[in-house]
């Protein structure tokens, strides 16, 4: 009689320690699609600083060159050591902006230009 308890005790124990061990796991998959999901979050919010700082270098008359090269606080460097790429377009009075983080687009936009001719 007392072997029959102490195995459905232990069956008991191994049952909510599974339970636990499955709880776990699915949290910690949670914890980390909310980590991936604030990097990209961040990285979008920084595209998004750069191409603004680009939209108000077109809108000043500032010379734009077609590839810019950004690092992880959005400044402006050369080439080597870059993490943002921004590839820019011109077309008449509109500005196409694609953002790149490590080589993979993660935003695009296009600002029109509106320029008042004078009439005479």
């Amino acid at each position: 009689m007392r072997h029959s308890k102490s195995a459905l005790f232990l069956m008991e124990l191994i049952v909510a320690i599974m339970f636990f061990a499955l709880a776990s796991a699915i949290c910690i998959q949670m914890f980390v699609q909310a980590r991936i999901i604030n990097d990209q979050s961040i990285q979008q919010e920084q595209a998004m600083r750069i191409s603004s700082e680009i939209i108000e270098r077109y809108k000043s008359n500032q010379t734009i060159s077609e590839k810019l090269y950004f690092d992880e606080n959005g400044k402006n460097i050369d080439q080597n050591n870059h993490i943002y790429q921004a590839t820019t377009k011109i077309n008449q009075n509109t500005l196409t902006i694609h953002i790149y983080y490590e080589n993979e687009k993660i935003f695009s936009t296009s600002y029109y230009h509106y320029t008042q001719r004078n009439l005479r």
